[in-house]
């Protein structure tokens, strides 16, 4: 009888050793899921502001190429 409950205990701390890994490993797969998404988003807003500064500043005169038109610039992440 005591040999069938330790039995039982050993098979319940298998089962939760391995519940716990199990969820340790999706945490890290959805951890690398959000880094790399923002990654991502962080390249893209990099991009859209390379864009809007590129389009943004142009010379004010052909005469003048070095006067430059003042330019604000809003980068909005949502």
């Amino acid at each position: 009888l005591l040999a069938d409950w330790i039995d039982t205990l050993e098979a319940v701390k298998r089962k939760i050793a391995q519940s716990c890994f199990q969820w340790r490993l999706e945490q890290s797969e959805q951890q690398q899921q959000l880094r790399d998404e923002w990654a991502q988003a962080d390249e893209t807003a990099s991009l859209f502001l390379v864009l809007v500064l590129s389009s943004s500043f142009h010379p004010m005169s052909d005469e003048n190429p070095t006067k430059y038109r003042k330019c604000s610039v809003s980068l909005a992440i949502g």
